[in-house]
């Protein structure tokens, strides 16, 4: 009789959360966006399936900025069609990063299916772009609840380049400039598109070709703007030198300008070089990450194999100590050197032995004096004990 009672209870507690078998998993919807061109704008909802009792979420996506760009957001009705929310996001400096939360302000949380929010991007470029999806559930008591995710992909279409009609377009002039933004990590390649006659409102963005210090191809292009007849309008891509080296870096403009066939853009006639220096840089960055997210003590699981990795991506050589810690506690530090451009990896056996089950957090720590860029001297991860 007991039995029967504790199986109504459990079935009842089921039907009242809305159990739904399957794993739960948050989605980007469509998974495939293709045959966009620089200036086109699309929305992808973000939506979950097989929700069972969540109450809060957070969403994380990553994307190219020299791609696209966010130019809106709305929440979805996964949360606010069973009750009040608060609803929030906040947009990276560098436009790549997107934080979006929601909660609910009551005690009956959400299941089964539904958008968590939408969010809308301006195509700014020609090449194509993951964008990463990373989902936190939560419940009432603010415990994680497990959850899948799947990316999307962005593949703009390739630009036409139609031949035996320049004659035709030579009015469409073009001048350029540069400018330095920032502290010495941006660089501006600016173009001033001029709109000579006789069509108006002409369709027109500017590419950009250069090579970095190693020979290899820099490709960028600057948001579609419109041109009115006459008119002038500057428009520009942004050169992140973060990944580079310093020194000397010489790029060729083009512009691109459409007035009929959406997919068929005019090459300009006059191309113009430019040129540019970056300052010498103290910066160098550090990874982190294990071959184990969980030990489990049943199977002996007691040691965690650590993977530190260090990359000097400044102009001078760099003598620096990597500390690894644990919760705050040092287990060991490791004394490096690296010329520029050079990168070094460390490999640390950590040893769980007497840790009771529990979650724990690996920091690695990378200070260097007068590091530019101090957000990528520390990085972390995750090692989960469990009893199972």
């Amino acid at each position: 009789m007991w039995t029967s009672i504790a199986t109504l209870i459990v079935l009842s507690m089921m039907t009242t959360i809305g159990f739904a078998p399957g794993a739960t998993r948050v989605e980007a919807a469509p998974r495939s966006v293709t045959g966009i061109l620089p200036g086109d704008k699309f929305t992808i909802s973000l939506n979950i399936y097989n929700g069972v009792g969540v109450s809060s979420w957070e969403v994380r996506l990553r994307w190219d900025p020299f791609a696209m760009k966010m130019v809106g957001i709305a929440e979805g009705t996964y949360l606010s069609n069973v009750g009040p929310t608060f609803f929030i996001y906040s947009l990276s400096k560098l436009g790549d990063t997107v934080l979006v939360g929601d909660m609910l302000l009551g005690f009956e949380p959400a299941n089964g299916d539904g958008t968590l929010f939408t969010i809308t991007f301006q195509c700014v470029g020609s090449q194509s772009t993951k964008i990463a999806v990373e989902p936190k559930l939560y419940d009432v008591y603010v415990n994680r609840l497990p959850c899948n995710s799947k990316d999307a992909q962005v593949t703009p279409s390739s630009i036409v380049e139609v031949t035996g009609r320049w004659e035709e377009h030579q009015h469409f002039d073009v001048t350029y400039e540069v400018f330095v933004l920032g502290e010495d990590r941006f660089v501006a390649l600016s173009a001033l598109l001029s709109n000579s006659g006789p069509i108006d409102n002409v369709r027109a963005y500017a590419e950009f070709f250069g090579f970095d210090l190693g020979g290899n191809v820099i490709r960028l292009t600057s948001p579609i703007v419109i041109i009115p007849l006459g008119g002038q309008v500057v428009t520009s891509a942004l050169f992140d030198t973060h990944a580079y080296r310093s020194g000397t870096f010489e790029f060729t403009a083009r512009a691109w300008f459409n007035y009929t066939v959406p997919t068929v853009w005019y090459r300009a006639e006059k191309v113009k070089s430019l040129s540019f220096v970056t300052h010498s840089m103290h910066d160098v960055d550090v990874t982190i990450a294990t071959d184990k997210a969980t030990l489990n003590r049943t199977k002996n699981e007691y040691i965690a194999k650590v993977t530190m990795t260090a990359m000097n991506r400044g102009d001078f050589t760099e003598t620096f100590d990597i500390t690894l810690d644990v919760g705050g506690t040092v287990l060991q530090t490791f004394p490096v050197t690296l010329l520029p451009g050079k990168s070094t990896t460390i490999n640390y056996n950590w040893d769980t032995t007497g840790l009771a089950p529990a979650t724990y957090t690996l920091t690695a720590k990378a200070p260097v004096q007068y590091d530019v860029y101090t957000d990528d001297n520390t990085a972390q991860t995750k090692v989960k004990i469990i009893l199972i």
